[in-house]
């Protein structure tokens, strides 16, 4: 049961490849069991090469489990916008697998209308390649607006797409 900064010090020292991530991904989850913050601070600090994204990502599905609305101030505490809107994407997807209801709910807690379309643009993708159906109801439990009517235009143009001609 290696130290988590040791095992990221162990990390950063290998080339870019299948190894590295692997790692990358056992130190995410290691220390974010122990120290989210920390875990936090040391994914900051990663390089913009795809590593950033893989160790927040990590963290982030591990906190979601747990705590949604942690895992949200967590991406709100990044600094790139978008890295943000792509982890939210993730959330998104992860948690409306776990409880629809509760992603939908997830969606009030978000600043503004950029980060709850990519959001519910996270969740939609995530049930409409396993449930068109639970999709399309998820969309139908999102409140009113501007964000509803983009993902059930996004959903129909997705369904199009996917069916075969007869």
């Amino acid at each position: 049961n290696l130290d988590p900064k040791a095992a990221a010090g162990l990390a950063d020292r290998l080339p870019p490849g299948a190894l590295r991530r692997d790692m990358i991904h056992n130190v995410a989850r290691s220390w974010v069991a122990r120290d989210i913050p920390g875990a936090v601070a040391w994914a900051e600090g990663l390089p913009d090469n795809g590593d950033k994204l893989q160790a927040l990502t990590m963290i982030l599905y591990s906190v979601a489990d747990k705590n949604p609305k942690a895992a949200i101030a967590i991406v709100q505490s990044v600094s790139s916008q978008p890295d943000q809107l792509r982890l939210l994407r993730s959330i998104g997807s992860a948690a409306v697998q776990r409880n629809a209801d509760g992603a939908s709910a997830l969606t009030s807690l978000l600043p503004n209308e950029e980060s709850r379309v990519s959001f519910t643009l996270g969740a939609i993708t995530g049930l409409s390649t396993t449930s068109p159906r639970a999709a399309a109801n998820y969309v139908a439990t999102l409140p009113p607006g501007e964000t509803q009517n983009h993902e059930a235009i996004s959903l129909m143009t997705s369904d199009s797409r996917t069916k075969q001609p007869n």
